[in-house]
C-alpha cells in the first residue's frame, strides 16, 4: 500500500512517460493479486459455508477469477505502452465499476 503515494506522485509528475505509468499499473495490479489471494485464504480458512458463498459471490472475486481479467491485463499493458495516460483511465474505470457492482453486504461478511 505504501507504493500508492509514490507511484501516484511519479505518474502525476511525468504523466506522458512510460516507466511511471507501468510502475503505477503494476502497483495497482499487485494490489489486485494480493486482494485475490487474501480473499482465497479467508475463504479457505472458514468452515462456515455461508461465508464462503458470500466471498465467492463478491463481484471483485468473480472478476479476478475470470480468464478475461488476465487477458484484459495484458491488453491494458499494451495500450499503456502506446499511450501511458491510459493507466489513469483504466484505474478510474475499475474503481467506478467496483463502486457500482460491489455487493450491498460486502462490509458485513462476518456478521
Amino acid at each position: 500500500m505504501s507504493f500508492y503515494p509514490v507511484s501516484t506522485a511519479w505518474l502525476g509528475k511525468y504523466i506522458d512517460r512510460l516507466p511511471p505509468a507501468f510502475f503505477y499499473y503494476f502497483v495497482f495490479l499487485f494490489w489486485t493479486f494480493a486482494y485475490q489471494w487474501l480473499s482465497y485464504e479467508i475463504k479457505s480458512a472458514r468452515e462456515n459455508k455461508e461465508i464462503k458463498t458470500k466471498i465467492e459471490h463478491m463481484s471483485i472475486y468473480q472478476f479476478t477469477k475470470n480468464p478475461i481479467f488476465y487477458f484484459s491485463g495484458f491488453v491494458i499493458a499494451i495500450l499503456i505502452f502506446y499511450f501511458p495516460p491510459f493507466v489513469l483511465i483504466t484505474s478510474v474505470v475499475e474503481l467506478v465499476s467496483m463502486l457500482i457492482f460491489t455487493n450491498e453486504d460486502s462490509d458485513r461478511l462476518f456478521s
